[in-house]
């Protein structure tokens, strides 16, 4: 993480002024949940992501717009539908269902309702400025390119506007002698720059019809907030552990620098654990050999690690313990991918051995993947039966539909 510079302006803002600016983006937050609650709408089944006449449709009730005149583009094509997909799922504000095929209200989604303006917008700014997984694409999960390189796109604009102060309501060319560090970083942030109310744009670059390669914008009074936040806020490193500890610490530090008093008892709730609130209960999970009939049911206590899951995994199906292994759990941007600690190449990536099936906060009937062996690909289909109250002292098999499939069918047939 860059450092921020820490040398405050002491900026005076007229938060009542700005609050109408910021209430814009809250507004189509609001008009995004409800338009996919009342429709009931429908995920795709490969990626988990909104389709092409929801997304459509979606754009055309926000107030910056795709221009788009048939529905005929993914939700990665809408930066602003999947910005607040990521959003409202991620922090439990909704949750896809158990069958991964549409999203309801998550468990967080009545106190987000009654939040301020100001608690909203701080969240959604944290998660623009120091997330940058919103845009992934396909579910591309692999260590942490993908929130390195936006980091650099925001660096980018940022550094720009804090080097050359334009004034509120001015307009600026940017091009490729602007003085910003990328002009790519442009055509990345800009959606997202102007669903937040920081800029308009008056012109844009259209490569296709041989356009020169300028943009023309308008800087709006919120930029100068925004700006003097990310830059002159002071942010402790030594505090921030991990991406999620920085969202929350920037957060918090934009709620005392400005709206301190309400910052307490605030969306700081959406950081909390998400796992079960009671640790003395027990899962059923039924694991299946894909391609073949094998079928077990686990019992295990809801406290334990994805490791231990792939210790029972192996003696239910009695392999031999000699290769790397991941689980997946989601689908599209929201897929994440737990990796066994020697598979695991650049430190990024999220280890099975720091992870319990709690933190995981499954739901009965969801699904998720275990895959054992990079090599001959053993994929396990796992589904979540039920979870309740209680406690075992081991995990134990409590059935088992088949006998298991042979590891190495043509060593044995060999006499290997």
């Amino acid at each position: 993480m860059q450092k921020r510079r820490n040398q405050s302006r002491n900026m005076k803002f007229n938060i009542a002024e700005l609050e109408k600016e910021a209430a814009v983006i809250c507004q189509d937050f609001a008009v995004f949940c409800v338009y996919v609650l009342e429709n009931q709408v429908k995920l795709a089944k490969n990626t988990g992501n909104i389709g092409k006449k929801d997304c459509f449709a979606l754009n055309a009730l926000f107030h910056v717009k795709e221009e788009y005149e048939r529905p005929t583009r993914l939700q990665s094509q809408y930066p602003v539908v999947s910005f607040f997909y990521y959003i409202a799922v991620k922090y439990g504000i909704l949750q896809i269902n158990s069958a991964g095929t549409a999203l309801q209200k998550g468990k967080n989604y009545s106190f987000f309702q009654e939040a301020s303006t100001w608690e909203r917008y701080f969240l959604f700014l944290a998660v623009f400025l120091f997330d940058g997984m919103f845009t992934v694409r396909d579910g591309y999960w692999a260590d942490n390119r993908v929130a390195d390189t936006w980091q650099w796109h925001v660096d980018g604009f940022m550094e720009w506007f804090d080097e050359e102060k334009p004034s509120s309501g001015s307009r600026c060319r940017l091009s490729r002698t602007s003085g910003i560090s990328s002009l790519y970083s442009l055509v990345e942030v800009v959606p997202y720059l102007e669903e937040f109310n920081l800029i308009k744009v008056w012109n844009r670059p259209d490569i296709e019809k041989g356009d020169g390669y300028w943009w023309e914008i308008e800087v709006l009074p919120l930029l100068g907030m925004v700006s003097d936040l990310y830059e002159n806020t002071d942010i402790d490193e030594e505090k921030v552990t991990d991406k999620e500890a920085l969202i929350r610490y920037s957060y918090e530090a934009y709620m005392d620098r400005l709206i301190p008093k309400q910052k307490e008892n605030g969306l700081v709730r959406l950081f909390e654990k998400t796992g079960a609130k009671n640790p003395e209960q027990i899962i059923d999970l039924e694991v299946v050999v894909r391609h073949t009939a094998c079928v077990r049911v686990i019992r295990m206590n809801l406290s334990d690690t994805l490791y231990k899951l792939h210790r029972m995994i192996q003696k239910a199906v009695a392999f031999d313990d000699d290769h790397l292994y991941e689980f997946t759990i989601g689908r599209g941007m929201m897929k994440k991918v737990y990796m066994a600690p020697d598979a695991m190449t650049s430190g990024n990536e999220l280890c099975v051995t720091d992870i319990s099936l709690d933190d995981l906060d499954l739901r009965k009937g969801q699904k998720f993947f275990y895959l054992f062996d990079f090599g001959d690909m053993w994929w396990f289909d796992i589904k979540v039966l039920s979870i309740q109250d209680g406690i075992i002292d081991e995990p134990e098999v409590i059935k088992a539909i088949n006998d298991a499939p042979i590891q190495y069918p043509l060593y044995e047939e060999e006499g290997w």
